[in-house]
């Protein structure tokens, strides 16, 4: 099954080289909580965590995804932002 690659922008701040707007695209899959039991009275299935990964990183026109997506997909604020671009994609 192919994955929806998702958009999102952020503001990184590249020491001295100053800070540049990013377009990140990503994958997200949200996952799901779980379950203990199924209905049929079976084991239910383990929680599944939402999941981001980056495809690519263009900061003014250049693709920067071998240098910073890594350290994109570490930060705490990223999770939060592809959830929240996977959202507003799927409220239509």
């Amino acid at each position: 099954m192919s994955k929806h690659v998702y958009t999102t922008f952020g503001t990184f701040d590249f020491g001295i080289l100053g800070e540049c707007e990013c377009e990140i695209s990503f994958t997200y899959s949200p996952g799901h909580p779980g379950s203990w039991y199924r209905r049929n009275g079976d084991p239910g299935d383990p929680p599944d965590p939402a999941e981001a990964d980056v495809v690519k990183v263009m900061c003014d026109g250049v693709d920067i995804t071998a240098l910073a997506a890594d350290a994109i997909s570490d930060h705490p604020a990223f999770e939060e932002a592809a959830a929240e671009a996977y959202n507003d994609a799927n409220e239509e």
